[in-house]
């Protein structure tokens, strides 16, 4: 398995330049191909391909350690906590965040998680005006959002 790190190479200036066709290889989907050519996904991040490495990691949870986070006192549930806040570590690391209290997971990537962290910092008019603009730019996928 190609990994990203392994994949990238220093062109010009020390800048890293990507082996797409090692990266591809990391991508079990595109291993298949498409009228005699090989498959091109490009879709948005909502729906983003996984890599073999993230699809091995969330089988092997589903597996072993598939509970409810921050929400147990059992040793399953205290080794999915340590897990969900490996992966906020991780991140935190990659965007060079400086604690990981900055990094906040949500189950989407559309525009209501934003709308959520938004809330914490406005009052409900704003908010609504806010997640207005938002339905209006979504609107064949999401329903309006009024906060009360």
């Amino acid at each position: 398995m190609a990994k990203a790190a392994e994949a990238a190479e220093t062109g010009v200036a020390g800048a890293a330049i990507l082996d797409a066709h090692r990266l591809r290889a990391d991508f079990p989907i595109f291993e298949q191909s498409f009228h005699g050519k090989p498959l091109a996904y490009l879709d948005s991040a909502v729906s983003a391909q996984k890599p073999r490495q993230v699809l091995d990691a969330l089988r092997a949870f589903y597996a072993t350690s598939y509970t409810n986070v921050h929400r147990g006192v059992y040793l399953l549930a205290e080794r999915a906590t340590e897990r969900f806040e490996g992966a906020r570590e991780t991140v935190r690391a990659f965007v060079n965040a400086s604690s990981t209290r900055e990094i906040v997971f949500t189950r989407s990537a559309k525009w209501e998680p934003f709308v959520k962290i938004t809330y914490a910092y406005t009052d409900s008019d704003q908010l609504n005006a806010l997640a207005g603009g938002c339905t209006r730019a979504h609107a064949v996928q999401n329903s309006p959002l009024e906060v009360r």
